[in-house]
């Protein structure tokens, strides 16, 4: 689809340059960050506007418990999953230092954002795209880090040389736009199938795996990557972010405690911030599905 002469992935990438970035997020004053702990192998992470949870708290006493208010004025939610793993040829398996983004959500501008954040949450671990699926919006932010952020180092997930054929797949997204994915995906399933052949085809098997390492090198979707620290300008904004997100839930502990108000619970932070960012999520995704639905 064109707009303008421009692809509509274009447009997308074009969109993620002049994105809200974390020093920008952090000059405002309004916006928080609010998270699980970074020990868990699931984070999530909910950014929301302080003023207007607060606001809404306030409007509705006795109603509207902290995680609700949090999820009405989220801008941006994004969770990262566990490390990928991969089994050397003859050797065992291993975890890599990877952990992939599982689900994001935001408002328009503050996409590319959520994977910063996601990034300085995983630190020193690197993070990646789903091994599942990626949108076009997903795909521009990876490639705008691919191109364009000398702050952001990145690696190859693997080398496809040197991995046992089923855990090639872990290389890539599956269900993702463009035709290199297509080609790799093809690459991997002929892989597979000659290594489960009567005879094994190593000279066939050696030849495909070279040409899906080339193709790799190529590919966003194939990299790792990890925020630079601590020189990136992006790490104190970041920490700002969740000095506040930290003195919000302060407030809302002294609210919680006390005894004439209807919203009183302990408060589990994990909990708490799983259902404030998924209720957003859920709440985007719907929308989306509901508005594609209209488009055809």
């Amino acid at each position: 689809m064109k707009n303008n002469g421009k692809t509509e992935e274009e447009e997308t990438a074009i969109r993620s340059e002049s994105a809200v970035n974390a020093p920008t997020a952090a000059k405002g004053g309004n916006l928080a960050l609010v998270y699980n702990s970074r020990k868990k192998d699931t984070s999530y992470a909910t950014l929301f506007d302080r003023t207007k949870a607060e606001q809404l708290l306030s409007r509705t006493p006795g109603r509207l418990t902290p995680p609700e208010a949090i999820s009405k004025s989220a801008v941006g939610f994004i969770k990262i999953g566990d490390h990928i793993r991969y089994m050397p040829i003859s050797g065992r398996e291993q975890k890599t230092d990877a952990k992939s983004v599982q689900l994001s959500a935001a408002e328009a501008g503050y996409g590319p954002l959520m994977y910063d954040i996601a990034l300085g949450m995983a630190y020193p671990d690197y993070v990646t795209s789903d091994r599942a699926s990626v949108s076009n919006a997903a795909l521009a932010v990876w490639t705008h880090y691919f191109k364009n952020r000398p702050d952001v180092e990145r690696e190859l997930i693997m080398d496809p040389r040197k991995v046992e054929g089923p855990y090639i797949g872990y290389l890539f997204p599956h269900f993702c736009a463009g035709a290199v994915n297509k080609e790799m995906d093809e690459l991997t399933k002929r892989i597979a199938a000659h290594e489960y052949s009567e005879p094994v085809d190593h000279y066939a098997i050696k030849k495909d795996r070279e040409k899906l390492y080339v193709l790799a090198k190529k590919n966003p979707l194939c990299y790792k990557y990890r925020m630079r620290a601590p020189t990136s300008e992006e790490g104190p904004a970041l920490e700002t972010l969740i000095q506040r997100g930290n003195d919000f839930k302060k407030r809302m502990e002294v609210i919680l405690a006390d005894k004439t108000d209807r919203r009183r619970q302990k408060w589990d932070a994990d909990r708490e911030l799983r259902s404030a960012g998924g209720t957003f999520f859920n709440g985007k995704y719907l929308a989306e599905e509901e508005e594609t639905g209209k488009g055809q």
